[in-house]
């Protein structure tokens, strides 16, 4: 579904990204991991054209989207779930929802609900009143909503309860039978839990790439995770 082969990509002077090659297959949780700073995030964004690349191609179901417009992207069947989550804090759960209803030809709004049915409860609720758990489900159902065919998720798990991390686990368990999925995030045991294969980011570049088995019976953790 997605291939990124050797893009390079910068921060105005200063390159960020080495030469990053991956690829996401149909109804798949592919795990990037790595330290603070070595380029999981900008490899989402030069993903979704908000970080321009200056080298290497982009495909998404055999179309090139290298250096297309975000809006573009997003269009073709791309969702992006930021870190920040980026919701609409003055606007309710039901308007959020109606945003992604904007661009696409079909919307998945129910089904979006199906996943996280508490957000029925909130629909008339503004997002900036929501807890962080409650606006992380917005952002992800929202992407739904979008009728995405990929999901790009930053730090989902960051700073969530565990029951809330728990229901977040349950739901990309049921997204997978859907979307396939790029998932950026710290928690080794949820990416364990999670993933059908794993990368590991170094300074830029991909330093490893295996199945979770691989990662737990190898060495990676301990060469490129541990300080």
């Amino acid at each position: 579904m997605l291939q990124v082969q050797d893009i390079h990509a910068s921060y105005g002077a200063g390159e960020v990204l080495f030469g990053v090659s991956m690829e996401v297959k149909d109804d798949e949780v592919v795990c990037l991991l790595g330290r603070n700073g070595v380029g999981k995030s900008t490899t989402l964004k030069a993903i979704m054209g908000l970080v321009p690349t200056s080298t290497g191609t982009i495909t998404f179901k055999g179309e090139d989207i290298t250096r297309k417009r975000t809006d573009r992207i997003a269009k073709r069947g791309i969702g992006y779930v930021p870190e920040d989550r980026e919701i609409f804090s003055f606007l309710t759960v039901r308007e959020n929802l109606r945003m992604a209803e904007i661009a696409p030809k079909k919307t998945y709004r129910d089904k979006a609900l199906e996943y996280f049915p508490k957000l029925t409860e909130l629909l008339d609720q503004e997002g900036g009143s929501l807890s962080g758990g409650e606006q992380q489900m917005l952002a992800i159902a929202r992407a739904v909503t979008g009728g995405a065919d990929l999901m790009l998720l930053d730090e989902p798990s960051e700073g969530l309860a565990p029951v809330i991390r728990g229901e977040l686990v349950r739901v990309i368990h049921e997204l997978k039978k859907e979307v396939a999925i790029l998932l950026v995030e710290q928690n080794l045991h949820l990416t364990l839990e999670l993933a059908d294969r794993i990368y590991i980011m170094v300074s830029g570049a991909i330093a490893f790439m295996g199945t979770p088995q691989e990662v737990q019976e190898g060495k990676a953790v301990e060469k490129y995770l541990m300080l």
